[in-house]
């Protein structure tokens, strides 16, 4: 009986062990994951967090909600584009980062090629 229980208790301990070290290698594989980018893909839309406010990936923006893009590009044709697997161009925020600092705005966010 005593042999008995050490089998049951050890192939438990090996099982949950088992299955810790394949769900963290699962996690791991899904972390190292590389997303694929199609070049020359323009970007478009809005993006927001609650610290940066609204942040416009593309000055040609659908800004009344009805399907139609309205041309808002004033002074500078801006937007984000995907070139050489990296995101590349500039973004528009004028969100102030300082809540009390209405002069502080957060203006232009430029991505380029890392390398």
């Amino acid at each position: 009986m005593k042999a008995d229980f050490h089998f049951h208790f050890y192939s438990r301990i090996f099982v949950v062990i088992a299955i810790l070290a394949i769900g963290l290698f699962f996690l791991q594989k899904s972390v190292d994951t590389e997303a694929i980018l199609i070049n020359n893909i323009e970007i478009g839309g809005w993006g927001y967090s609650p610290i940066t406010g609204w942040i416009s990936f593309n000055c040609e923006n659908d800004l009344d909600g009805d399907g139609t893009l309205e041309n808002s590009c004033l002074a500078v044709d801006y937007g984000l584009y995907t070139q050489s697997n990296s995101v590349r161009g500039c973004a528009w925020s004028g969100q102030s980062v300082n809540t009390n600092d209405a002069d502080n705005n957060l203006g232009w966010l430029c991505f380029s090629d890392p390398s």
